[in-house]
């Protein structure tokens, strides 16, 4: 369907989308062009690049219509369809990126480049979080495995599984109920019938009602109870916000590296390395 002279990439628009068949001239003209199903003409040409682009992909975890090119000029650049407009310009390679990735679950970009590294980028902040590098030349291509954190990394001297991120975080109060983070939903369960009719054995598989408890505005690295365990405090992303623990409403949040609760039930946030605020139980800053 796409008859342009060096075309290196096509990529089918997510369902939740118009549905397009986008291809890419390049690297003669360093342009993006989209594609209706069934038309022989591009829907629109943007002007991506300033030398050819080499790979492009759909962002398919959530309501922006946006996409990702990369390109001979050391860059990557997130595109908004819609406004055909770009978002933001990922800068940091030093050689032509020939692979770049939304990833589905997880809040971060992967950009991979000739010049042997991949770069792993927040897909909120677009700040960069990492720089892989496992000396095997250069990347031609990265994916991931759906429902896991672990990313394949294509390169001239083979192949390559890295796991990324941490485990998923896990809380459980007093009257053992656990709460966890699944990406961005907060599942809970409670164990405190286990047992009760029958004997557990170590390593049992045991059979649970897990619940929905309800979502969460970032992407959760911890998750903590206060000590009445009225309150779930989340962080992530270098922010936090307190749930109630039961209904999962949300009562405050801001910005921080890491979040202590006292015994009495104030907190303190560090939200750098030299800024330490103390809140009391009433969600209010400390003189």
């Amino acid at each position: 369907m796409i008859g342009s002279l060096g075309c290196r990439r096509v990529s089918m628009s997510p369902p939740s989308t118009i549905r397009q068949l986008e291809g890419i001239r390049c690297p003669s003209d360093r342009t993006i062009k989209t594609w209706n199903l069934g038309s022989p003409d591009p829907n629109f040409t943007l002007d991506a690049h300033l030398k050819g682009v080499n790979c492009v992909d759909y962002f398919t975890g959530g309501d922006k219509p946006y996409l990702i090119t990369g390109s001979n000029d050391h860059t990557a650049k997130v595109w908004d369809y819609q406004t055909k407009t770009c978002v933001q310009t990922l800068e940091g390679h030093t050689h032509n990126v020939y692979a770049v990735c939304f990833h589905p679950e997880l809040p971060i970009i992967m950009t991979g480049s000739e010049d042997g590294t991949v770069r792993i980028w927040h897909s909120t902040t677009y700040r960069l979080e990492n720089t892989l590098n496992y000396g095997l030349e250069r990347v031609w291509v990265v994916g991931y495995m759906k429902g896991s954190r672990r990313i394949v990394i294509g390169y001239d001297e083979g192949t390559i599984i890295v796991k990324i991120g941490r485990e998923e975080p896990v809380a459980m109060d007093n009257s053992r109920k656990i709460i966890w983070a699944k990406h961005n939903e907060i599942q809970t369960v409670n164990i405190k019938s286990v047992g009760a009719d029958h004997e557990v054995s170590d390593g049992e598989r045991l059979p649970l009602a897990v619940k929905e408890l309800g979502t969460c505005d970032l992407h959760p690295q911890s998750l903590k109870h206060n000590p009445n365990e009225r309150f779930v405090v989340v962080c992530g992303d270098g922010e936090y916000i307190i749930y109630t623990a039961l209904a999962w409403r949300n009562r405050s949040f801001g910005s921080a590296l890491e979040i202590v609760w006292s015994s009495d039930g104030e907190y303190a946030v560090r939200e750098s390395t030299y800024k330490i605020k103390i809140f009391n139980k009433s969600f209010q800053v400390l003189p």
